[in-house]
C-alpha cells in the first residue's frame, strides 16, 4: 500500500511540475510606432501605409485619422484591410469593398451604405485612437 501512496505523490509531483516548467515565459511587449496628433495632409498621410514598420498605421474615415497600428495584421501591407492603410476609405467601407475609393465622392451613397459608414465609424471610434484630420495643406 505505502508503494501505491509513492507511486501517486511521485506522479502528481510530476504532473505539478511539468505544469509549471511548461507555462510560456513572458515577453517583452512589442513597441509600437505612436502617431503625432496633428492634422495630415493626403500626401503625408499616404506615408502612414503600413509599409515602414518604424511609423504607425493610419488611415482616414470622413476627414478623420485613425491610428490602427495596433491592428497592423488587419491594416498592414499583408493585411486583410491594408488597402485602407494611408488613405480616405469612407467609400471603401461604405460600400463594403476593399479598395480606399479615395478620389470617389460620398454623394450618392444608399441610405443603407450611410448607415454601413455610420457603423463603421461608430467601431472605429471605439476601438481607435483620433490622431488628427486630413487637410488640403499645411496650416488649414
Amino acid at each position: 500500500e505505502n508503494e501505491m501512496w509513492e507511486w501517486l505523490a511521485l506522479v502528481a509531483f510530476l504532473f505539478v511540475a511539468v505544469l509549471f516548467l511548461s507555462k510560456p515565459k513572458p515577453q517583452a511587449p512589442i513597441k509600437l510606432p505612436v502617431a503625432e496628433v496633428r492634422d495630415y495632409t493626403r500626401d503625408e498621410l499616404r506615408e502612414y501605409n503600413g509599409k515602414d514598420p518604424k511609423k504607425p498605421i493610419l488611415l482616414a474615415i470622413k476627414g478623420e485619422i485613425y491610428d490602427v497600428t495596433r491592428s497592423a495584421s488587419f491594416y498592414g501591407p499583408d493585411g486583410a484591410y491594408g488597402a485602407f492603410a494611408g488613405v480616405e476609405c469612407s467609400w471603401g467601407l461604405a460600400k463594403g469593398v476593399v479598395e480606399s475609393g479615395e478620389d470617389k465622392p460620398l454623394v450618392g451613397l444608399t441610405e443603407a451604405e450611410k448607415d454601413a459608414l455610420d457603423e463603421w465609424i461608430q467601431f472605429f471610434v471605439g476601438k481607435y485612437k483620433v490622431v488628427g484630420r486630413i487637410v488640403d495643406k499645411k496650416g488649414d
